[in-house]
Formats: C-alpha cells, structure tokens, sequence
C-alpha cells in the first residue's frame, strides 16, 4: 500500500511538470496572430461591477480584422457607442462617436500608443512597471460556435498597483487574469479577469470580466475597405 501511494505522488508530480510555461504560453498568444495571412473574429466581453451595493452588467462586441504585415480593424460598440482602430501598416486612426472625434497617427501603435491616444495615458500605470506572476494551472476543452478546442489554462496574478496621480489616488489589488490558449492554434479563445479598485474615502469597486472569440475566419479573403478610413462629418 506504501509503495503504491509512493508511486502515485511520484506521477501527481511528474504529470504536474509536463505543463508548459505559464509565461512562455501567454508571450506565444500574444504572437500566434502573426503567424495567419489574415484572421477575423468577433469577440463578445461581458463585465460585471460592484458598487456601493449596486451591481451593474454590461456587455461590449468587438469585430476585428487583421492582414499581415500590419493590417487591423478592431470596432467595438458598447449601449449603441461605437470605438474604432483601424490602421493600414503605416498610419493609425482611432474614433469615438459618443465625441464624434478622431485621432490620426502616422505609425503602426503598441498598447501603450493606443492607451495614449485615447487619452487615458494619464490614468494608467506604466506597463512596464507591473510585474505579473504567470502559471499554468492545467488543460480544458472549450466549445465554441460548436467546436471543441483543447486549450492550456494560464493565470496571470498581480498584486496590487498604485494608478497615477490623475486617478485620484485610486488602487487596484487582487488581480486575477486566466487564459485558455488553443494548443493548436496559439490564440487566448476565451478570457476572465477579476479585480478590486479601493477608491479614497473607503468606497471600492469590484469588477470581473469575461470575454469569448467567435467566429473564426483563418486565412480567408479580407476586404482592403476594411482598412480605410474616412473620417465622419
């Protein structure tokens, strides 16, 4: 009996090493895409906020687009808004209808760019500055549109982090990012997060998100329309 439990915990062990890296995972998904001629998706997100007793639900669909070297759409419309980034390889432009304004750039933009020129460099954190803690935490099957992908799940931890100054001295602490990677195709088809925002005075806000690709098109035909922009009236 000794030596079966023994041999037990000895393969617990070995098969909880053949995970792969947490880290090594999420960098891969953040390239996967490059690696397509052209990919579209639809990706529906859904967040939920605690607040002062209240909770409040709602949801964002976003279309995007991308034709390599350079080429993405990306449009979200969120309670009838609409938020826009399109960019041809050489240029960015970015569009708000609730302001009806527009942002040119005359370069392709990272997610620091894209964060400033919607102006919210101010109220974010510098992204180098955060440290996340990454593990890989097992494998699961995720259906969607009716097919079964088998996928790593890594989760993503960050302690807690101090927002700039033009935050109001807000914090955000407990943060829990999870992804399920297709194992074949290297994309995040699906992703949760969670957190607590502690506001000045003692109010806090508690926010988890869920987010899930649809309807994969890989290497299809896409429109060179779609990354054209002219700016609204």
């Amino acid at each position: 009996m000794r030596l079966f439990v023994i041999a037990a915990l000895a393969l617990s062990t070995v098969c909880a090493q053949q995970y792969p890296d947490g880290s090594t995972l999420e960098k891969q998904s953040e390239e996967a895409v490059k690696k397509f001629h052209s990919l579209q998706f639809k990706e529906e997100t859904t967040m939920e906020t605690a607040f002062g007793g209240q909770n409040m639900k709602m949801t964002t669909v976003m279309s995007r687009a991308v034709v390599n070297p350079g080429k993405m759409r990306a449009e979200a419309t969120v309670q009838g808004l609409t938020m826009l980034t399109v960019s041809d390889g050489e240029s960015t432009w970015m569009y708000n209808s609730l302001r009806n304004e527009y942002t040119h750039k005359s370069a392709a933009l990272g997610p620091e760019g894209i964060i400033a020129a919607m102006g919210m460099g101010d109220m974010m954190p510098n992204l180098a500055d955060i440290h996340v803690t990454y593990k890989t935490v097992g494998d699961e099957s995720v259906t969607i549109d009716g097919q079964k992908h088998d996928c790593w799940v890594v989760e993503m931890r960050i302690g807690s982090m101090e927002l700039p100054a033009a935050a109001q001295g807000a914090k955000v602490s407990d943060i829990l990012m999870t992804a399920w990677i297709d194992k074949n195709l290297g994309i995040d088809l699906r992703r949760t997060s969670s957190m607590k925002v502690s506001m000045p005075g003692g109010a806090s806000i508690e926010t988890r998100t869920n987010s899930v690709k649809k309807e994969f098109q890989i290497d299809g035909p896409v429109a060179d329309s779609l990354f054209a922009f002219t700016p609204p009236e």
